[in-house]
């Protein structure tokens, strides 16, 4: 019983960090098809192309978004797990991550608790270890009945990273969504004299896309969630 619950989570998260990135990156195609084809067809082909085109490409999100994350990490100066375990840089208190390391180094094999000096003195060599004792962790909270909360962040996180992983595809589907359906606009006012609430509706709606993917879909958007998760990862010390 209790495997198939966690089948079932690990479903969820395939759709909410690998499926909808890609059904929002493609759905401005549905509403071309809408705005083309007749409403109720073009939005019945529109959908169903959108659903299985989302089934066949979660990996391409999941890929996208795991190939470029070295990237994030590079402009936000390392993982943000081991970035909270450092003294140097302090977005915990020095109490806070004293106190981790003690209890990691007393959970984790081969491992000992980094102090200040030693940090300063060999700041990789302090990033090995803390890369470890995340590793660690993580092997550690798959549990997500235990486990929730940190479960529901790196959802978020998955999910926010790997739209952002496909930026440039969001950004392409928008533009060329954007100009077919100006052509359909420029159309009907040129055929009736007038431009359909669909139309109109379908326009305005992929305009908006585009300012998401530019100007909403950053390393800033996704280092919220980023951040939420290293915190709740470490919180987790204190259940193992």
């Amino acid at each position: 019983m209790l495997k198939g619950i966690d089948v079932i989570r690990h479903d969820n998260y395939t759709w909410y960090a690998r499926i909808y990135p890609v059904f929002i990156v493609i759905f401005p195609i549905t509403l071309v098809c809408m705005v083309w084809f007749q409403p109720l067809l073009g939005f019945l082909t529109g959908i169903l192309s959108s659903g299985i085109a989302s089934i066949l490409f979660s990996q391409l999100g999941r890929d996208q978004g795991k190939y470029k994350e070295s990237k994030l990490f590079e402009l936000w100066g390392g993982n943000p797990a081991v970035r909270m375990l450092r003294y140097r840089d302090s977005v915990l208190s020095q109490v806070t991550v004293r106190r981790i390391h003690e209890k990691l180094a007393s959970l984790v094999a081969n491992t000992y608790a980094v102090n200040e000096k030693e940090e300063k003195e060999d700041a990789v060599k302090a990033d090995t270890v803390y890369t470890s004792w995340v590793e660690w962790l993580r092997s550690m909270t798959r549990d997500q009945s235990k486990f929730y909360l940190l479960f529901a962040e790196n959802k978020n996180y998955g999910f926010r990273r790997n739209l952002w992983g496909m930026k440039s595809i969001g950004i392409l589907v928008s533009v060329l969504s954007l100009v077919a359906i100006t052509i359909a606009l420029y159309s009907e006012w040129m055929r009736i004299g007038s431009i359909s609430s669909i139309t109109l509706g379908a326009f305005l709606f992929v305009i908006f896309c585009f300012i998401f993917w530019v100007f909403c879909c950053t390393p800033k958007w996704i280092r919220i969630t980023a951040e939420a998760y290293a915190k709740q990862l470490l919180e987790t010390v204190d259940q193992l």
